[in-house]
């Protein structure tokens, strides 16, 4: 329910690449609790991000070229390259708090 009302931001595509079977599994137990709205922004893929790309525009030249995708980046140059920022946008969102 929280997923689906709550959040305080829209998904608008979540996409799991080279999931565990065990994560598939469940995920097919918890997604009969998802609306159907819900169900269909959510891509589930193994080794293939053919179908990302189709539903995403843009998706395919950012992504590196070992998941398929056109970026010259590799994805630990991505990875180095964006975790100094998220790492700064949980320190700074530690204090954060909602009163009401």
């Amino acid at each position: 329910k929280y997923f689906q009302e709550a959040l305080p931001f829209r998904i608008k595509k979540l996409v799991y690449y080279n999931v565990p079977k065990v994560f598939e599994a469940i995920f097919k137990l918890v997604s009969d609790w998802f609306n159907e709205k819900i169900k269909s922004r959510i891509i589930v893929l193994h080794n293939d991000m053919t179908p990302a790309f189709t539903d995403l525009p843009g998706l395919k030249e950012l992504t590196p070229k070992e998941m398929g995708g056109l970026s010259k980046l590799s994805f630990e140059e991505i990875c180095d390259r964006t975790t100094p920022t998220m790492t700064k946008l949980v320190d700074e969102t530690k204090s954060f708090a909602i009163t009401v």
